[in-house]
């Protein structure tokens, strides 16, 4: 927490309770991630979502997007002694692999954490096994052997 050097009047009367209340603010810290291709860090990743969690208190605090630059900043997260955050990413952008790995991490007062992550583009590799027959080239073998087939028995029947 903030130490305060404010000074609360409390006015106190006798055979009477007296409540104040005093709010304690967090220290905080801010996070930026960046998203990157696997392959080439230069290519920045926008529109990848991935939530924030709370390691204390097991839930999310909150859902993000990076922009174009693949990048986001959450500012002001509260600091609690020992508590960890985790960041965890929900959806891929369009040709990339999801990466489900939890990316810990903790903040110190007025400290910006960066986490750079990564997603790994997904390269469809064109079959070119020559074991396996076109059909193209066979409905053409059909159609040949059936127009010869064709020609052979109207020749046959016209030299009757």
């Amino acid at each position: 927490y903030i130490l305060s050097n404010a000074e609360f009047d409390v006015n106190v009367e006798f055979d009477k309770t007296t409540t104040k209340t005093i709010t304690n603010e967090h220290k905080k810290g801010d996070l930026t991630v960046y998203k990157v291709d696997k392959d080439n860090n230069r290519i920045a990743l926008g529109g990848v979502t991935f939530d924030l969690y709370s390691e204390e208190f097991g839930k999310v605090i909150g859902t993000y997007v990076t922009d174009e630059n693949g990048k986001v900043v959450i500012d002001n997260l509260p600091i609690v002694e020992g508590m960890e955050y985790y960041i965890i990413e929900t959806e891929a952008p369009e040709n990339y692999i999801k990466d489900s790995d939890k990316i810990f991490f903790s903040i110190s007062d007025n400290e910006t954490v960066r986490v750079s992550m990564t997603n790994e583009m997904i390269i469809e590799v064109p079959n070119t096994s020559k074991n396996e027959l076109n059909i193209n080239v066979l409905v053409a073998i059909g159609l040949i052997l059936g127009f010869g087939a064709l020609m052979y028995v109207k020749i046959k029947n016209n030299k009757k």
